[in-house]
Parts: C-alpha cells; structure tokens; sequence
C-alpha cells in the first residue's frame, strides 16, 4: 500500500512561499490592498444591510397582542404628527421672516 499523505501548511507559510515575507514590499502591498478591500465591503455591507423585524421578534417569543400593535402604531402615529408639525413650524417661520416687494 501506499502511503498518500499529504502536508499541511498554515496560511501563512503559504503568503511567505507565493507572495513574499512578512515585511518585503511585495508584501506590504498584498497587506495594503487585501485591508482596502476589506473595508469597501466593510462599507458595502453597511450600506445595503437593512433589518426587518417582525412582530414575533418585536414582542419576544411570543406575538403581540392587539392592544400592544394599537399601542405601538398610535406611537409612530403621534411621533409622525409631531414631527410634520415641526416642519411646518420651520416652514411657517423661516417664510414669515421674507419681506416681499
């Protein structure tokens, strides 16, 4: 029989063989370009990943009731109006301070 063994090399071992050492300049443009890339995706993922809660999620393990999904909807209600009446406010202010001609 024959012997198939077949040696391992750590990560390492294998940039030093293909890429260069640790602290040549092959290298520390391999280091350079591989941190960049990782960023942009670092940047991409942040960006594009958006979370969906569900009720089950909001309300623990268990669903909410509808007095909570009442409660919770008049809050965002309430938080809307508000805020639409702020921005009218800001609107209403910053039109009364124009002088017309």
């Amino acid at each position: 029989m024959e012997n198939n063994t077949t040696k391992s090399s750590s990560i390492s071992e294998i940039k030093d063989k293909y890429i260069g050492i640790a602290g040549t300049v092959s290298r520390d443009k391999y280091e350079s370009k591989l941190k960049i890339d990782v960023l942009k995706r670092m940047r991409k993922t942040t960006k594009t990943k958006t979370e969906i809660l569900d009720v089950d999620f909001i309300g623990e393990q268990t669903p909410l009731t509808s007095e909570e999904e009442k409660a919770i909807s008049d809050f965002f209600r309430l938080k809307k109006d508000k805020n639409r009446k702020q921005k009218t406010s800001i609107y209403k202010s910053t039109n009364e301070n124009k002088i017309s001609i």
